[in-house]
């Protein structure tokens, strides 16, 4: 991995981290909460969170020959930062809105 890379994947890592340490709060905000929906939206997140590094940056850890060159990173790292801003992080807010709103009892409708 490039230097110039490197750089944009660790500012990736760091909001990945904090969003992770967003879900995590909320996990412990509803501990002992058993509803099936609220848990499947966290595990989900969680999986979406964890795909930026195991899928993206995963992917740029992994020797290749030729070598990958400056724009095939930056569109890896293009694709994980879109990956993160439109999946999962509004997710994760969207979990954090629900247990704001309506408390650690929060359980689904059906």
């Amino acid at each position: 991995m490039r230097p110039e890379t490197e750089k944009q994947v660790e500012s990736l890592r760091q909001a990945v981290k904090a969003a992770n340490e967003e879900l995590n709060h909320v996990k412990t905000t509803l501990a002992g909460n058993d509803d099936k929906y609220i848990n499947g939206l966290i595990r989900q997140a969680s999986f979406w969170l964890d795909d930026v590094e195991t899928f993206f940056i995963g992917m740029l850890r992994e020797e290749r020959m030729p070598p990958r060159t400056l724009a095939e990173e930056s569109t890896i790292v293009s694709n994980a930062a879109r990956h993160f801003d439109t999946v999962a992080l509004p997710l994760v807010k969207n979990i954090r809105d629900l247990v704001a709103r309506y408390g650690p009892t929060i359980t689904s409708v059906g």
